[in-house]
């Protein structure tokens, strides 16, 4: 009874070492970067140090080994109350506050107590007393100067802790630190009641003959730690993002960690049986051993922190291995020879988590080693081991041994499996996470970069990805994008050839080059040239159509592909598909946004681009830039007679006709219809434009096939050079429409090259367009009435309503000028209406004041007969102003008549059905056609004044004079002359019957109170 109770505090206290020493390697290995877990670890290793000095000093033999373990503890609980006070400053977040150079002064009392208690011999004999009691060796302290320093020393750390411990409570607004607080402070200070009466006023007065129990007390502290751990995760640390390795990083260290503790702990215990228990070695001898295992520990704790490669910590971890199975079999073997034999399964049980086999090999080389000496030593160990008995131990290893390495076989299989399968993962993220940025620029620079990760991760040597449909190629590079892992390589593809023997949408697999059926004579023959042994072919899918291939190649034969594998390929056969789809959309925007879609040329956002970046390069060379301004003639008339399809094929073999003809520098744009710009840039000389003109013109020359019809057409070409005509873009373009206007003004099928005098006029042009809008309102528009007299009585029977326009900066305004532009702005329908209205109201008022009835002619513009509510506007205002439609003339031109006869005929006859009589004015200066004329339900016909003019000059203009006087007649129709200004053409006319005469040389174009006057001199003359 005696000597179980030392055993039984031995033990006790080696428990508390071995608690102590695990946890604190718990929690060191969850979070080694965290201070918390730092400072707890050293508070855990203090208590290590103290409980184990205590657990060899109470069992010692004689008094003078009892001091020097005593003396060891003196480390663990001299630097045990420093380490506990800073673990309150960090959990209470106190520490942040203290500097660098306060560490020293605050570590110092550990210090002075470690080195007076335990390194100093002289000054560590004095403050021992052991005495020998029932309970194991007890100190008896004898108060002194370094006892009264520790008292103090341990009294102030530890009330300071439980200061700092009650204001983090007190501070706390979490209710779980609440808790923790409390708890841990509670426990601290039931550890330091209790401690101080076992420790120190026990050994002050030996009340009681126990060894001193702080260590076992402080148990309780690391007890309600790890509660606080589990329970509120206190120290915890957020999980580790590795691969989902069974035995990963974090779960090596562990292994290492607890193998090292375990070793030491071992070769404690082992002195602690064999000595102090058993008495079965001698002090000495079981030191050795013991030590010896200790020491494997720490060179595995060693070796881990020193070495990163996992290969030569394995090794090491091996040797150590081989070395512990024999001595722990070989040391135990004459105590316990029948259990000790089966110590190898422990470290074959370890060896199966390890990634390799190598642990599992040496442990069983070591394994069968030992049993081979311990057979032929046996004799001199003297330990008897019988045949039958060693037989049978040997069988049951080797069915172990069998088994392990079938089960580590099968894990070493499914790791494998597990760790290609995140591998898998992680490589399908990475690229579907590079792939979400992915657009027409940048798809195939992504393609490329799939193509050469996948082609390492496989480890094989070509990849390659073949886009068959067109729809999805952006460039010719999209064609047929690879990767070779010996760099460049063309390779005839094979997609084709696959596709059309195994099937467009299939999965080809071909693991054996040998296993290609025969009639596929042409991808074996191509892979044999290619040394491929191996093949694997995915399709890539869009809206369930077949679009392309991936397609991988290996020069080894029998190559796996896992079922991981495969999936990863479909993923990323549809991350190539998606990304195909969007660069597609993304090509047709840019397309819409910046092309013509039936040319296929830069439109007019894209040309301005182009056209604003040429202009800054050629400012900087100090050469020129022009811009062409190209328009098609006549070809409305192409789109009439042979169809919109036909016009749209003429603008597409015109657009390939002028891309060929320029330079690859410059651009030609479709501006719209039948209108093209071409930007010629950096020009040295302003010839060099005019010369492209040149080639441009010559272009049409030639016919054009239409639907197997020959069309001819010509073009007009307008110049602008810049810097000369404009200093951008839009001002260049409108100049160089200036210009193309001016070409066909001129007869059309040329070119012309803006000059000032056209800026001036289109200036001009904008103005006169601007203020017409106003001139109404302003009443600036007036009418002249110029008379028209029998050609034999020279009396008055008409007059003609001529519009005038009286411009408040430019005065008076020809009617050549700004007729086309109210007829091209539209407003001829508003004016029109108004000179209707206006003429028929000042006939009426005439004929009231007793005047004679006299036919008023009003001039209709073609855009007004194409106005679908002109005879309604006819009838209104005859309506409104009550004039006789007799007495209302309507003028048309012949040009009016050109385009949609059928159409103008209807109308001229439901004017002719209101009353009112029709003439053609300026006959035979146009289009001139017998065959519409006939058609044409018109009164008269006014031969033009150029005809007139003529009569004195040639026989051929009198000739002509006389033809259409006769042509009137057959038709039976008035004529009547206009621009008579001499007694010659007046004779002439009156001699060849014509009816009525208009010209200066009776009356000039007057106003109203002129003509009313006239009329009424008329009225007294009769």
């Amino acid at each position: 009874m005696e000597t179980s109770f030392p055993v039984f505090f031995s033990m006790l206290f080696l428990l508390v070492c071995s608690i102590s020493a695990l946890l604190g390697l718990f929690v060191i290995v969850k979070n080694p970067t965290k201070k918390l877990n730092r400072v707890f670890f050293a508070v855990c290793i203090c208590l290590c140090i103290w409980s184990f000095g205590f657990s060899i000093a109470i069992i010692a033999p004689d008094a003078s080994t009892c001091l020097f373990w005593r003396r060891f503890s003196a480390i663990g609980w001299g630097a045990i109350y420093c380490s506990l006070l800073q673990f309150v400053l960090v959990i209470s977040e106190k520490d942040i506050k203290m500097k660098k150079w306060f560490y020293p002064i605050f570590y110092l009392p550990a210090a002075v107590c470690i080195y007076v208690f335990g390194f100093s011999s002289k000054m560590a004999n004095i403050q021992y007393h052991f005495i020998k009691t029932n309970h194991g060796w007890a100190n008896i302290a004898f108060t002194n100067g370094w006892d009264v320093f520790f008292y103090c020393y341990f009294v102030t750390y530890s009330l300071i802790g439980l200061a700092f411990l009650w204001q983090w409570k007190k501070q706390a607004k979490k209710p779980y630190i609440i808790k923790q607080a409390r708890i841990i402070f509670t426990t601290f200070v039931s550890i330091l009641v209790c401690g101080s009466f076992t420790d120190v006023i026990n050994s002050q007065m030996m009340y009681i003959h126990i060894p001193q129990l702080g260590p076992i007390l402080f148990i309780l502290l690391l007890a309600t730690i790890s509660y606080c751990i589990r329970k509120y995760r206190l120290m915890n640390n957020n999980r580790v993002d590795e691969d989902e390795l069974i035995l990963n990083l974090s779960n090596r260290s562990k292994v290492y960690h607890i193998s090292s503790l375990v070793l030491v702990a071992c070769g404690m215990i082992y002195v602690i049986c064999q000595y102090s228990i058993s008495h079965n070695e001698s002090l000495l001898s079981s030191l050795s051993t013991g030590g010896f295992l200790a020491l494997l520990g720490i060179v595995i704790s060693i070796s881990y922190r020193c070495t990163t490669n996992n290969v030569n910590m394995e090794v090491i971890y091996s040797l150590v291995s081989m070395l512990v199975t024999p001595l722990f079999i070989v040391k135990l073997i004459g105590y316990t020879d029948t259990v000790i034999w089966a110590f190898p399964f422990i470290t074959i049980i370890i060896s199966l988590i390890f990634n390799r086999s190598i642990l599992l090999k040496a442990t069983i080389l070591s394994m069968y080693l030992t049993q081979i000496y311990l057979w032929f030593a046996a004799p001199g160990l003297h330990i008897t081991i019988q045949n039958d008995v060693f037989v049978g131990r040997i069988t049951i290893l080797t069915v172990g041994v069998i088994f392990a390495l079938y089960v580590h076989k099968i894990y070493i299989l499914r790791l494998s499996e597990n760790a290609d399968q995140v591998h898998v993962q992680k490589i399908a993220s990475e690229i579907s996470t590079n792939f979400v940025t992915v657009n027409s620029l940048n798809i195939v620079d992504k393609i490329h970069s799939l193509l050469e990760t996948v082609g390492l991760f496989f480890e094989i040597e070509h990849v390659s990805l073949k886009i068959s449909k067109e729809d999805y190629i952006s460039s010719k590079l999209m064609q047929n994008l690879h990767w070779n892992s010996k760099g460049a390589d063309q390779r005839v593809d094979l997609s084709l050839e696959l596709g059309r023997y195994f099937g467009e949408t299939s999965i080809i697999q071909i693991p054996d080059l040998r296993k290609i059926p025969s009639d596929a004579h042409l991808i074996r023959k191509t892979l044999e040239e290619r040394n491929s042994f191996t093949l694997l072919s995915v399709p890539i899918f869009i809206q369930d159509e077949a679009i392309g291939r991936l397609t991988l190649e290996s020069e080894k034969p029998e190559k796996c592909w896992t079922p991981s594998r495969m999936s990863l390929l479909e993923i990323l056969s549809n991350v190539i598909a998606n990304a195909l789809v969007k660069a597609n959309a993304e090509e047709k925007i840019h397309f819409m946004a910046y092309y013509d879609s039936l040319t296929k040329l830069p439109n007019r956002l894209l040309f301005n681009q182009r056209t604003e970046v040429a202009m800054k390069n050629v400012k900087q060379k100090n050469h020129r830039l022009a811009i062409v301004f190209l328009d098609l003639d006549l070809f409305k008339d192409v789109n009439d007679s042979i169809g919109h399809e036909a016009g749209d094929l003429l603008i597409q073999k015109v657009t390939e006709q002028l891309t060929d003809c320029v330079r690859p520098s410059d651009t030609v744009s479709r501006f719209g219809g039948d209108e093209f710009l071409i930007m010629l840039n950096d020009l040295s000389d302003p010839t060099e434009a005019t010369t492209i003109a040149k080639k441009m013109l010559d272009l049409f020359h030639g016919s054009f096939m239409l639907h197997e019809q020959e069309v001819f057409i010509t073009a007009s070409i307008g110049l602008a050079l810049f810097p000369e005509d404009g200093q951008n873009t839009e001002t260049l373009i409108k100049n160089a429409d200036t210009a193309m206007y001016a070409a066909k003004n001129k007869g059309k099928n040329q070119y012309t090259l803006f000059s000032n005098e056209m800026k001036e006029k289109q200036q001009f042009k904008m103005i006169l367009t601007s203020s017409l809008f106003h001139a109404q309102e302003r009443n600036e528009f007036m009418i002249l009435y110029q008379p028209q007299v029998g050609a034999k009585s020279e009396r008055i029977i008409g007059l003609e309503a001529l519009l005038r326009w009286k411009h408040t900066e430019y005065g008076m305004i020809s009617p050549n000028e700004f007729i086309p532009l109210a007829e091209q702005t539209g407003l001829i329908n508003e004016i029109g209406e108004w000179v209707l209205r206006t003429a028929c109201m000042q006939l009426k008022a005439w004929i009231d004041q007793g005047l004679p009835p006299v036919r008023m002619a009003v001039n209709l513009s073609v855009v007004q007969l194409r106005n679908p509510l002109l005879v309604q506007q006819v009838k209104q205002v005859l309506l409104e102003t009550g004039l006789d439609p007799a007495l209302l003339e309507l003028e048309i031109t012949e040009s009016a008549t050109v385009k949609d006869f059928e159409f103008i005929v209807r109308v001229l006859n439901q004017l002719k059905a209101i009353g009112v009589s029709l003439s053609i004015d300026d006959f035979g200066t146009k289009y001139s056609s017998l065959g519409r004329l006939k058609d044409l339900p018109v009164d008269r016909l006014k031969m033009d004044m150029q005809f007139v003019q003529d009569i004195d000059h040639s026989e051929k203009g009198a000739g002509i004079a006389k033809a259409i006087i006769n042509l009137a007649k057959y038709l039976d129709m008035r004529m009547i002359a206009e621009g008579v200004e001499n007694q010659t053409e007046l004779e002439f006319l009156r001699k060849w019957d014509c009816d009525e005469i208009q010209g200066y040389y009776f009356y000039r174009p007057l106003d109203a109170e002129v003509v009313r006057k006239i009329l009424q001199q008329s009225v007294s003359n009769s």
